[in-house]
């Protein structure tokens, strides 16, 4: 859950992002702390609100490939900054920062859009500037990103854990939500190929 890191972005206190969203103090630590469980209606509400994605907010849209950690340090360092230059920038608090690069948390696909977009530069180019590009990937970048999948739902709807703990998982879950939505954007075919990945590597990355 991203509601405290939003919150940090935002520059307010627990007790303004509550009064921002109509909420008790309490109850707003409660969903930051994961005790509680935010209603769907309010993490909509605070997408639109705040200009970030249901996905962000709920760690959906996590990326499992150990290959970031050292594309978002060469990234960096190309253009000049520092960990607290980028932070100010893209108001991500630095110590975030720093585990992605650390490969101690795994970053957000919303998260590197947005620092895609200090360097300039697309998320397929960020991928091929650093030999990352490849079909799974890509599938899953473009069914996120074009909100043909509302990965979230399938959450709730199954009971799955909010927060994925390992790669196996987020390769399992994203592959039965492609095959659970009939608006895919990945053909049959492909999805097969989620089937034939050995759970111990990367589901992104191909042998």
């Amino acid at each position: 859950m991203k509601l405290r890191q939003l919150r940090h972005m935002l520059g307010l206190s627990q007790l303004q992002f509550a009064e921002d969203l109509g909420v008790a103090q309490n109850t707003l630590s409660n969903y930051e702390s994961e005790k509680r469980q935010i209603p769907l209606d309010l993490l909509k509400r605070i997408a639109e609100r705040y200009d970030v994605t249901v996905d962000y907010l709920t760690d959906s849209d996590l990326i499992a490939d150990d290959r970031i950690p050292g594309a978002l340090i060469n990234e960096r360092v190309n253009s000049g900054l520092s960990l607290s230059d980028l932070s100010k920038i893209t108001k991500i608090p630095k110590k975030d920062l720093e585990d992605y690069e650390a490969e101690i948390e795994p970053i957000n696909l919303f998260l590197l859009k947005k620092l895609c977009d200090v360097y300039g530069k697309s998320l397929s180019q960020f991928y091929k500037d650093n030999d990352m590009y490849d079909e799974l990937h890509t599938a899953y970048i473009s069914a996120i990103y074009q909100h043909k999948l509302c990965i979230y739902h399938y959450f709730n709807v199954q009971k799955v854990e909010q927060r994925l703990s390992n790669r196996f998982k987020l390769k399992r879950i994203l592959k039965r939500s492609l095959l659970y939505f009939s608006d895919r954007i990945v053909e049959s075919e492909e999805i097969d190929k989620f089937q034939n990945i050995s759970p111990t590597i990367s589901p992104w990355r191909r042998n």
